[in-house]
């Protein structure tokens, strides 16, 4: 096998292959395929496992599990893939909304492999994979396409639980037979059977043939539609089935009534739908095109060069196809070529004449128009000039569009008509076929660069495309390039929130060599720093030339030093000071170039700011210095700093900004700036705290280096003051890590430091610490002693407030915990971790009172301010206090689907004690053997854990009154689990 990769496990066999756990050089585990060890040399069998990867690595759907390398060693076909945590089990889903989201998964994944041309025909639970991220259901194994495009292939295909009647009898398939069997996979999901599930062999195949399934008797209350729905599906003949997964999903997603809570993003709105560059970000105007399919009108799509436009349109076209929402056509403008040119291309497109010879060209074409029922005959000389299959007079774009509209509506049927106009400022004649067009019945959706101007119109509904958002930028890189976080977050700073410019610096360094593969994701080197294309540099610097006098270019470069966003009247202090003309900005907003905001304006184009600075090489050194003598904000200053080359200072300022980002969880933003300042030659006190920031990043993010790192900054440490800071990193270190005592050791010895040298944010934290072990192992009087000292020798603060709240909630005083919680809310500026604390701290504080839609409400929002400061695990621990209420009041679905999906993300994420909890309650909300198993679950893992723990036993307690014939057991276990008090508590 290749020396990169080395197996592990093996996790399967199937016809053709094998499949193994491995591990790649870089770290990355990863799912191996290969042929089978008893075939090695079966060259068919080869050929056949390498067309299935490749058509695979084709389907590039969030739903479809993705290639990461193929190819042959030493003459053995392999396959890398994304390793999965395993298939979907052979049962009921949690509750009807798991249900209808895992089916209306896999319908959008079918859509777009249909739309392929592809027909997976052997869907079943084994190649359903289990991911831990959305979307955590993956359609897998494509063995079964890949030989059934073998000519010589004659048997049937597939898995006979899940086969349609067409496969079974050999005759011809296609998209439908998958949908049969996403109706046997529907009935698993709903009932926990299959259809015909007491059969087998000769019996299974004619019952699949002939029989009606049996009514459906779903694990859960289901809208009473989804019979029907299902039933379709499961139709013997395959022209009564839905003839497309789009017309499915439909029917799934618009016609049955949507969970309590929850409303589905219109078909094919999600983010994620289409791996196209440039369109993560942008889901308010795809929803807004999609609102607009079936109503004639003219919509523009504006914005600067490489914002996205193109793309946004284009997904418009592949999602009417995929999900039959519209019959569209594509007019692709250039500088090079007429209006007629592109209308031409377009039809040939239409009529599927591209790529054929012109003698059957022509022949194609006249049979079209002879059959046709909306062209004709005195279309044809037009038609034929157009394609360049004879010579024909120069036509109007109202004739142009006439033709189009004919044609389109040929190849249409009934369906809503679509055509976009893509660059329309490069040819503004083409802008005299949008009123035909719209008056023919379709909706034109006309694309702009703003930046080029030029006059296309008035439009019925405009949308303008802005910078994309950093966060939407970054996931594009990290998805679709499959860059680390870190690196990711670096271009997409450097690009303005240009996706073009993004995609250009990303091909400058795989030109360059400046990336390196790592366990995460592919990462800049530590020296690397991406230029802009000569090329694309030296076009903006001429348009700044067209633009801006030479006079005026150097206040300009200044502006740009400031940042992407310039305060007008920093900027003019600056110039005064450099003794430089302001630039007459007016020209560069009426480009689009620039644009205003209340204090200044901003550099709407990366590309434009990035291409002012390098016209100044020799001045930026100075610029920085002056704008860091007028910079408010540490970061700000100390990148100024750093770039003026007063290295020292700036890295002062910069590890100083960071403490906010990290306490903050914000540790993608610190680890970049420690990135930066890893490289330059730092005094030992600076290196020391890079070295702490380090280890912080490292326990936030659980890594395993967290406690060796923490010791590396303790060893660094200068002083006592960075001494007991780097002996607290290693605390939180060594208890994330397992090692309580060890982690107690060095709090006390930080705590102890920290008095002695009067680090006062230390010992607080110190001393808090120390009262949450103790709090934790119910020593409450201890813990109250130290949060008095806290609170005396530092004052009140939000972690000390939210302390108190716990302890009291631990001790019984529920007034005392509200009141703590709601003064943490009260205080200036409390972090995202600080207010989510609070809310649950009073969430439970209500579910204690019986006021469970007031402790509904707190949860709701702490789930909304962990989610938007990427507080993933706090989120879900928010989630599992939604399903506790949930129980409590008898919502089972619910409380079933939140406490099962809690207990999948902390069991993955290792904090086994939570998913404990969590699974304790679901012992009072499972029925039958599912309770059985839970219960048999939870007696295994207590032993094993010996956790002591009051919410447990809260949990075991309830359960064993809801659960008779278990009763005695749970009971039984919740004495197991009481913690023991110490003397004094």
């Amino acid at each position: 096998m290749p020396s990169r990769y080395s197996l592990d496990t093996l996790l399967g066999r199937g016809g053709l292959g094998e499949v193994w756990s491995a591990t790649h050089a870089s770290g990355r585990r990863v799912a191996f395929k290969r042929l089978r060890s008893d075939r090695p040399g079966d060259a068919a069998a080869g050929a056949t496992l390498l067309r299935e990867a490749s058509a695979t690595a084709r389907l590039q759907h969030p739903a479809v599990v993705q290639v990461l390398d193929l190819g042959r060693d030493e003459g053995r076909p392999f396959v890398v893939m994304e390793l999965a945590r395993g298939a979907l089990r052979e049962g009921a889903a949690a509750s009807w909304s798991e249900a209808r989201d895992l089916l209306l998964d896999l319908l959008s994944a079918l859509a777009h492999v249909h739309a392929r041309g592809v027909v997976h025909l052997d869907l079943k639970p084994g190649n359903l994979l289990r991911f831990d991220a959305a979307p955590r259901l993956r359609i897998s194994d494509f063995g079964a396409a890949a030989l059934a495009r073998e000519p010589e292939h004659e048997r049937w295909l597939g898995t006979l639980g899940y086969a349609a009647p067409e496969q079974l009898l050999g005759e011809p398939v296609g998209p439908t037979a998958d949908l049969y069997a996403l109706g046997c996979l529907a009935t698993l999901l709903l009932t926990g059977r299959r259809p015909f599930p007491e059969l087998e062999g000769e019996d299974l195949f004619e019952a699949h043939i002939g029989w009606a399934p049996a009514p459906l008797r779903p694990c859960f209350e289901v809208p009473p539609e989804v019979e029907g729905w299902v039933a379709r599906l499961l139709e013997k003949d395959p022209s009564r089935r839905f003839q497309r997964a789009a017309e499915a999903a439909r029917a799934l997603g618009r016609s049955l009534p949507c969970p309590a809570g929850r409303r589905p993003p219109p078909l094919g709105a999600e983010v994620a739908a289409l791996r196209v560059a440039g369109l993560l970000g942008r889901p308010v105007e795809q929803e807004a095109l999609l609102l607009q399919l079936g109503r004639p009108g003219h919509l523009r799509v504006r914005g600067p060069s490489g914002s996205g436009r193109s793309a946004l349109a284009r997904w418009l076209l592949t999602e009417a196809h995929e999900h039959d929402l519209a019959r569209s056509a594509l007019v692709e403008l250039d500088d090079d070529s007429p209006t007629s040119a592109a209308v031409g291309r377009t039809l040939a497109a239409l009529l599927d004449l591209r790529g054929l010879d012109p003698p059957e060209a022509r022949q194609q074409l006249l049979l079209r128009v002879a059959c046709a029922e909306h062209l004709s005959a005195r279309d044809r000389p037009a038609l034929l000039g157009l394609l360049g299959l004879a010579s024909a007079p120069l036509l109007q774009p109202a004739h142009l569009a006439g033709l189009l509209l004919r044609t389109l509506r040929e190849v249409a049927g009934e369906r809503p008509l679509v055509v976009v106009l893509d660059g329309l400022e490069r040819q503004p004649d083409a802008a005299e076929m949008v009123a035909p067009l719209v008056t023919g019945g379709a909706l034109v959706v006309s694309t702009v660069a703003e930046d080029r101007g030029g006059a296309v119109g008035a439009a019925d509904l405009e949308l303008t495309l802005g910078p994309l958002e950093e966060h939407a930028l970054r996931a594009l890189l990290t998805e679709r390039a499959g860059l680390e976080p870190r690196s990711a977050l670096k271009l997409a700073e450097r690009s303005g929130g240009n996706p073009l410019l993004a995609s250009q610096l990303l091909s400058v360094c795989l030109e360059q060599g400046l990336l390196e593969e790592r366990p995460d994701g592919f990462a800049l080197r530590a020296d690397a720093e991406p230029r802009l294309p000569a090329d694309v540099q030296a076009i903006w610097q001429r348009r700044i030339a067209d633009l801006v006098p030479e006079t005026q270019r150097p206040a300009l470069g200044l502006a740009a030093v400031l940042g992407a966003r310039v305060d007008a009247a920093t900027w003019r202090l600056l110039c005064d000071q450099e003794g430089l003309a302001p630039t007459e900005v007016q020209p560069l907003l009426d480009a689009g170039l620039l644009q205003p905001y209340p204090r200044g304006f901003s550099f709407a184009q990366g590309l434009l700011r990035t291409a002012t600075l390098a016209l100044f090489p020799d001045r930026l050194p100075r610029w920085h210095a002056l704008a860091a003598e007028h910079a408010e904000k540490p970061a700000v200053r100390g990148h100024h700093l750093l770039a003026a080359g007063r290295v020292v200072d700036g890295a002062r300022d910069l590890l100083a900004a960071n403490l906010p980002l990290l306490r903050g969880r914000h540790e993608l933003r610190a680890s970049m700036v420690l990135d930066e300042l890893d490289p330059l030659p730092l005094p030992p006190d600076a290196r020391a705290e890079v070295a702490r920031q380090r280890a912080w990043v490292a326990v936030t993010r659980r890594d395993p280096r967290a406690v060796d790192l923490a010791r590396q900054a303790v060893a660094l440490a200068a002083d006592g003051a960075s001494s007991c800071r780097a002996l607290l990193q290693l605390a939180s270190a060594l208890t994330r890590a397992g090692r309580a005592e060890e982690g107690d050791a060095a709090r006390r010895r930080a705590a102890g430091l920290a008095r002695a040298h009067g680090v006062l944010d230390v010992l607080r934290e110190a001393l808090i610490g120390e009262a949450t072990v103790r709090i934790r192992a119910g020593e409450l009087a201890a813990a109250e002693a130290l949060l008095r000292e806290a609170e005396a020798s530092c004052g009140p603060s939000h972690d000390l407030l939210n302390a108190r709240a716990w302890l009291a909630l631990k001790s019984g005083q529920l007034p005392g915990a509200a009141r703590a919680a709601r003064r943490v809310l009260g205080l200036p500026s409390p972090s995202p971790l600080a207010r989510y604390s609070a809310l649950t701290y009073l969430a439970e504080v209500a579910r204690l009172e019986d006021r469970p839609e007031e402790a509904e409400a707190h949860l709701v929002d702490a789930i909304e301010v962990a989610e938007a400061a990427g507080l993933r695990g706090s989120a879900w621990v928010a989630r599992a206090s939604l399903g506790i209420l949930a129980a409590q009041r008898g919502a089972t679905a619910r409380a079933r689907a939140l406490l099962e999906g809690a207990v999948e993300v902390f069991s993955a994420d290792h904090r086994r004690a939570v998913a404990l909890i969590c699974r304790a309650w679901l012992a009072g909300v499972h029925r039958g053997a599912e309770r059985a198993g839970t219960v048999a679950t939870l007696s295994a893992e207590l032993e094993e854990l010996e956790l002591h723990d009051a919410e447990l036993v809260e949990a075991l307690l309830w359960s064993s009154a809801q659960a008779a014939e278990h009763a005695e057991t749970l009971r039984a276990l919740a004495e197991r689990a009481r913690p023991t008090c110490p003397a004094g508590s």
